[in-house]
């Protein structure tokens, strides 16, 4: 269900976009948009899977019919907090999307407090790259990201240039950033 997120909520979201995601320009393709007022934040609440899944597509739907939103994070403040249920669910998610007929019109990126990549050590730096102050399912347009890789050279060097920088950074420095944007 739909909710609207407090203002130390959104205000945690919009902390971690500004100094993490732009500042330190972990996706070169985010300040643009976020510039412009074009980042919707919609709160969520469940953890019922098909619940889920039907607010992913209502965004969708959003998205569809609102050409001056860009992309959309559903922020799960108080819910999938355990880091399997979360990914449980994002799976779900990407299943119900296809099956929609959304596959290529949009796609979902993941981010997570617990977030921890495939056989990585949860204390390695490079988790950082998509931790998030809470569960986060952002819905992109294909069509966005197509438009903006014409553009930009050498993207897939993005993710390996993020660990580095975060490796560099480190996790000491890494948790306590973390920790000021829910203050």
């Amino acid at each position: 269900m739909l909710t609207p997120l407090s203002e130390a909520e959104s205000g945690a979201v919009l902390r971690w976009i500004e100094d993490i995601i732009i500042g330190l320009n972990l996706c070169p393709f985010a300040k643009k948009p976020y510039i412009a007022n074009k980042v919707a934040l919609l709160g969520v609440s469940g953890n019922k899977l098909p619940k889920i899944a039907n607010e992913v597509l209502q965004a969708c739907k959003q998205l569809d019919s609102n050409e001056t939103i860009e992309t959309t994070l559903l922020v799960f403040p108080q819910d999938l907090r355990d880091f399997n249920r979360y990914l449980d669910a994002l799976e779900y998610c990407e299943i119900q999307l296809e099956e929609a007929g959304y596959s290529g019109t949009y796609q979902l990126a993941s981010f997570h407090p617990e977030y921890v990549f495939a056989g990585e050590d949860p204390d390695d730096a490079s988790n950082f790259t998509n931790k998030a102050p809470f569960p986060i399912i952002h819905i992109i347009r294909e069509s966005s990201i197509d438009a903006v890789l014409k553009t930009y050279r050498n993207p897939e060097a993005i993710p390996e240039r993020n660990i580095e920088l975060m490796q560099q950074l480190g996790i000491e420095h890494l948790r306590k950033r973390f920790a000021a944007f829910l203050k």
